[in-house]
This record gives structure tokens, C-alpha cells and sequence, in this order.
């Protein structure tokens, strides 16, 4: 209450954001308090939690699967953000950029047979929908798609658990590209990944290219 005001004028978060306490999300939009998110984040620094109670969300373990290729980084950004303004939007949406696909390609291009066009894409998305309802997931699909056409990006659909299995090998390639050796060389054993909100996606995506090039 002493820092209402240092609170409300605060940035929002990205939706993924492991750092740092959530100060902001304390407040609820009604103006009641709520300490759950500022005591999850502290990891036990502010607080130890002695009781909890849980509930449970329901789980549809068929889900419905989609991959779109697109010419442009500026199309599948664009794609990106009115994917995520739908109603119900994904619950998945991924990317794989075209430096990642000419490298399983050449190592391992049965992995992308029937799956990415050639040429290959600048930017590839894996969008997945876990709807309770098999068929809301088929509607939000189909909404997906109209979307993904409306930025000529061309795509991938699948339901059947085989050709959804062939579509997340594709999103999972990176895992080839931290496993390979050619020649004496190999690749670090580091897994890592950033968070921005997503208006901030394109200045970071040019920050490494960038710094890819440099060096």
C-alpha cells in the first residue's frame, strides 16, 4: 500500500518470467491482494509455505497440431501476434529459424522430409492447441489458419499422434545441433534460452544476428 503507486506504473511481465518478485501481480484487477505469486517467486526468501491446498485442471492428452513456414521474419512476427490475440489462443507456439533448418538439412534432412517445403522458410512456427474439446481445438486450428494465409505462410496440420510426433521432431531439432560433431569440434553442452515480451522479440532476434555475424 506505501508503494501503490510504484506498483501500478510498473512494466507488465512477459507471460514466462522467472526472475525477480512479481510485485505487480499482487494486486488483483477487483483490488483485492493476493500474496500467491509474490511468494512462489521468492523462492522462500520472503516466506516458507507450511500448507497448500491444490485444485486440478482437466487434461486432454489429444491435442491438435500445426507447423507454418513463412518468407519473411516480419510475417511470422505479425502472425505471432495475432495468433496470440485470439479468443482461446494456443497453448504452444514455437520457432525455428532458417539458420537451425539448413543445418538439420544437411545433418539430417529425413527429419524435415514431408514436413518443411523447400526452399526452406526464413522463420518456422509449431503452434499446438490442448483445448479440452477435441473439437474447439479443430475451430481454433481453423482459425489458425486463416490467420497463417493471411501472411502467405503455408502449413502443416495434424491430429493423429504419428504426424503430431513428426511435427514436435522438427520444433525439438536444435537437440541435433547440441549433439553433433564434425570433426574435433563440438558444441558446448548448454541449454538456455531467453524471455522478452513478445513487442520486443524482433529487436532481439536482429541483436543476434548481429552479434552471429561479428563473430
Amino acid at each position: 500500500e506505501e508503494y501503490a503507486d510504484v506498483i501500478k506504473n510498473m512494466p507488465p511481465l512477459p507471460r514466462i518470467n522467472s526472475s525477480g518478485y512479481a510485485i505487480g501481480e499482487v494486486r488483483r484487477k477487483d483490488g483485492s491482494m493476493d500474496l500467491t505469486p509474490l511468494i512462489v517467486g521468492s523462492q522462500g526468501t520472503l516466506a516458507l509455505i507450511s500448507e497448500i491446498v491444490l485444485t486440478t485442471e482437466p487434461y486432454n492428452p489429444e491435442i491438435t497440431a500445426l507447423t507454418a513456414g513463412f518468407a519473411t521474419r516480419a510475417a511470422a512476427l505479425d502472425a505471432v501476434k495475432e495468433l496470440r490475440e485470439m479468443g482461446d489462443g494456443p497453448a504452444v507456439v514455437d520457432f525455428i529459424d532458417k539458420h537451425l533448418l539448413e543445418h538439420v538439412s544437411r545433418i539430417n534432412p529425413q527429419l524435415l522430409k514431408d514436413v518443411v517445403e523447400t526452399p526452406l522458410p526464413e522463420m518456422l512456427l509449431y503452434v499446438e492447441f490442448d483445448d479440452d474439446s477435441t473439437r474447439q481445438q479443430k475451430r481454433l486450428a481453423k482459425k489458425a489458419r486463416k490467420i497463417i494465409e493471411k501472411y502467405n505462410g503455408y502449413l502443416a496440420l495434424a491430429s493423429e499422434e504419428h504426424d503430431i510426433d513428426r511435427l514436435k521432431a522438427v520444433r525439438d531439432s536444435a537437440a541435433t545441433m547440441w549433439s553433433h560433431v564434425e570433426g574435433t569440434s563440438r558444441s558446448l553442452p548448454i541449454i538456455d534460452d531467453a524471455v522478452v515480451p513478445i513487442d520486443q522479440l524482433h529487436s532481439l532476434l536482429a541483436g543476434i544476428d548481429e552479434m552471429m555475424q561479428r563473430n
